[in-house]
């Protein structure tokens, strides 16, 4: 309610509300002024108040893409990578925020859709110090992970000079469905032109 347990006396007025809620919904209801000396309406605000509250979905940051020189692919094509040493590496964080839902079940999955996949790597490590490459075998545990803001550093390697272009997406997996994704460009300089 709004006022004192003995109420106020009435006046043009005009108040500021504001909105919060931890769930998307329609709600509805009405407003109305009680005389609290019989609990009699005064008023009621008949049309009633509608508030629509919205998803916020979660998002994917990635950071400005460093310059990138071709060099030798740290692995194999498999995907987890046995030892790896980023030092002098070009590196991009990645940030994902939560948005609103408790998501329970995502996983980060990569689309390599311009350049061949095979000659780029994008290596993160996970929370246990073991490198994958994303390309090949996305971000997370098959079953997914619950969602939470984290910021993680992935480390671009290719073999192959030319532009790259994808998505991240985070994937919803009890249901495969594609939760947000975030469009990614890569350009991979020649190690000549680098040298010149």
């Amino acid at each position: 309610g709004w006022g004192t347990p003995t109420g106020f006396p009435i006046a043009d007025a005009a108040t500021t509300v504001y909105i919060v809620s931890d769930a998307a919904d329609t709600y509805t209801g009405t407003i109305q002024l009680i005389d609290v000396s019989n609990n009699d309406q005064v008023i009621v605000e008949s049309e009633g108040i509608t508030i629509v509250v919205k998803e916020v979905l979660p998002t994917i940051t990635v950071a400005t893409i460093p310059e990138v020189t071709a060099s030798e692919l740290v692995t194999a094509q498999s995907g987890a990578i046995s030892s790896f040493d980023p030092d002098g590496v070009p590196s991009v964080n990645v940030a994902l925020t939560k948005g609103s839902k408790d998501y329970s079940n995502v996983r980060l999955v990569v689309n390599v859709t311009s350049g061949n996949a095979n000659n780029i790597q994008l290596i993160a490590k996970d929370t246990s110090g073991n490198w994958y490459d994303i390309v090949k075998t996305g971000w997370g545990p098959m079953e997914g992970f619950s969602i939470a803001d984290a910021t993680t550093q992935v480390y671009i390697v290719s073999d192959a000079a030319g532009n790259y272009e994808g998505t991240i997406q985070l994937i919803d997996v009890t249901n495969n469905s594609a939760v947000v994704s975030e469009s990614v460009a890569i350009t991979v300089n020649s190690a000549q032109t680098a040298e010149e």
